[in-house]
């Protein structure tokens, strides 16, 4: 009897050896109320990996949270340098060892100049001191996500690889997920861009503003690719739900859009032509 219960278990042993495991995506943490935020991570030279949140609209608070979810720092964003003209439009480059060497973040913030319509660039320590400003923008392409360059979907951490998803009811969820993120060569790291979340051609030639909107209107300003004389722009919100299209050609350049149905919230929008779609880009709305 014991022989026929060995040879059973060797058997059972062998058909599980060769049947492979089926890896499990498994939800480790929930950050509530984030649906007017965006969830990054930055890799900092002196402190390592971390989760940011900037809560611009909550509180006036960026916070970082350590890969075990606790609480690492939080940081005042500053006070708007001109409020009566300027609109913040991209956070940039959160680092520790960057703009200057004292180990404190510091990080760029782009404001958009409402009444002169164009940019003004700010460099702030954690503690808000100014360390840097220029009459321009670091961001030429006016890409919006909130922070350029430090937001992708997954990423590869020392804890494993993390997947944000940003649910329906305004929180987001990290998942781990068994694999790596595979990253093309020479381009592993937390500030490897934002990819575009529809399309992948160039999308350099569209930007809007004001954006933030503060929920009237916003101008998008596109350029046709060259050869093209007619195409759509496609505005779609978070789960890429189309919601307005319009035809665009190229006797103007500049496109308003009408903001007052649109909840607050995060959009996209996306030229569509023959030569194919641009990558879309953010378009945020607050009321």
């Amino acid at each position: 009897m014991k022989r026929i219960i060995l040879i059973a278990l060797l058997a059972i042993a062998a058909i599980t050896s060769r049947t492979p495991l089926m890896a499990q995506i498994t939800l480790e943490h929930t950050y509530d109320s984030v649906v007017l935020e965006q969830l990054f991570m930055v890799d900092f030279d002196v402190a390592g990996v971390k989760y940011g949140i900037i809560n611009q609209y909550y509180d006036s608070t960026i916070r970082f949270y350590n890969l075990n979810h606790s609480l690492y720092k939080i940081i005042n964003i500053p006070p708007n340098p001109n409020p009566a003209n300027y609109v913040i439009g991209k956070f940039l480059y959160f680092s520790d060892h960057l703009f200057n060497l004292d180990d404190s973040i510091e990080y760029v913030i782009d404001y958009f100049d409402n009444i002169n319509l164009n940019y003004h660039a700010y460099i702030y320590t954690e503690s808000g001191t100014i360390i840097f400003e220029a009459d321009g923008t670091i961001n030429y392409t006016n890409s919006l996500p909130i922070i350029l360059a430090q937001v992708t979907p997954i990423y590869n951490t020392p804890n494993g690889t993390k997947m944000p998803v940003y649910m329906n009811n305004g929180s987001c969820n990290i998942y781990s997920i068994p694999g790596a993120l595979h990253i093309p060569c020479c381009n592993d790291s937390f500030n490897a861009g934002m990819p575009n979340p529809m399309g992948s051609s160039n999308n350099n030639n569209m930007s809007a503003f004001p954006n933030p909107s503060n929920g009237n209107t916003t101008t998008i300003e596109f350029h046709l690719p060259q050869g093209e004389n007619h195409g759509e722009l496609i505005i779609y919100n978070l789960q890429g739900m189309e919601l307005k299209r319009y035809e665009v050609d190229n006797t103007f350049h500049n496109l308003i859009i009408n903001n007052s149905d649109l909840h607050s919230g995060t959009y996209f929008y996306q030229l569509l032509t023959n030569s194919g779609a641009t990558g879309a880009k953010k378009m945020i709305v607050v009321k």
